[in-house]
């Protein structure tokens, strides 16, 4: 079981490192969810090029409370190896002080204008933009603090639709939950957050309690296969900024899920993936509403006619 307080640290920490193209990325963070639920990836500074994405180099970090088979980790990383038929990839093992790890990421948040929206975290002091919707989100063990293009890019995708009124929302792989937050504030509706991933369930109930958003419930959930979820279906818009195998395996719950007339936010998927998944989502029913670009990461505004 996790600690009520997703954020509680013990004074060592042991962390696993790897990189690996952005093309496999999805491959090999599936083999270390086997081992931990505090995964963390995100691409090397200085790679990013809209041309060679998905050449581009990623880092893969999972964190351990205890000492790691290191062993059986490295067989299940050459397995997946193997079966992309690419070289083995070197796995480092170090130790980190989780405080220190916290914190000083925390402190090195530099606030983010995407959309309506502006991002900050806890130790953020300065003057908020009085035309920004707030949210504080401290950089944690769960994916999504606007920093990425994906989240930004669906931040600016909801800013876009503030014309409309939503009453029943679910963000689907919620991650930290930033994405149900932002539904949250611009229209005060209920919003059902869920990821797989256990602790990013807790984490996102801790940014919301920290952001006020009381309208929110979050829970653990396979996709759309969860009481939690089934129960307030359907929904007027769903998000999904996840990765793009799971979101075209989705594709079908992501429709029986949702209202007629309702939206469907996409992304977490690189420009030559996009045609996938937006294959998937036509051939179930979806119309493609918007498209939003930048910087190789295009965000799908779907939606489901009458």
């Amino acid at each position: 079981m996790f600690d009520d307080n997703p954020f509680k640290q013990s004074q060592v920490t042991f962390l696993v490192q790897m990189h690996t193209k952005y093309m496999y990325l999805e491959q090999f963070i599936e083999a270390f969810e086997k081992f931990s639920s505090n995964v963390v990836y995100f691409e090397k500074e200085g790679s990013r090029t809209v041309e060679s994405m998905p050449e581009d180099l990623w880092q893969i970090e999972i964190y351990f409370e205890q000492e790691p088979d290191l062993i059986q980790i490295k067989k299940e990383i050459i397995l997946v190896a193997e079966a992309l038929n690419i070289d083995y990839p070197e796995v480092l093992i170090s130790t980190v002080d989780d405080k220190d790890w916290v914190s000083e990421t925390q402190k090195n948040f530099i606030p983010i204008n995407a959309g309506k929206f502006y991002i900050h975290s806890s130790y953020y002091k300065d003057n908020f933009p009085k035309d920004k919707i707030s949210i504080e989100m401290n950089a944690g063990r769960a994916f999504g603090t606007g920093e990425h293009e994906t989240t930004g890019n669906c931040l600016v995708a909801l800013s876009e639709l503030t014309h409309l009124k939503f009453d029943n929302c679910l963000d689907m792989g919620c991650g930290s939950g930033i994405l149900a937050i932002a539904m949250a504030k611009l229209w005060n509706s209920k919003i059902i957050a869920v990821d797989i991933d256990e602790q990013a369930a807790l984490v996102t109930g801790e940014n919301v309690k920290i952001n006020s958003a009381q309208s929110i419930e979050s829970g653990q959930s396979n996709g759309y296969d969860s009481s939690l979820v089934r129960k307030n279906s359907p929904y007027q818009l769903i998000t999904s900024n996840i990765l793009s195998s799971p979101l075209i395996e989705m594709s079908g719950d992501a429709y029986l899920h949702l209202k007629k007339d309702g939206l469907l936010i996409l992304a977490g998927f690189i420009l030559s993936q996009e045609k996938d998944v937006l294959d998937a989502h036509v051939k179930h029913g979806f119309i493609l509403e918007k498209r939003i670009d930048d910087n190789n990461w295009p965000v799908l505004i779907m939606k489901k006619p009458f």
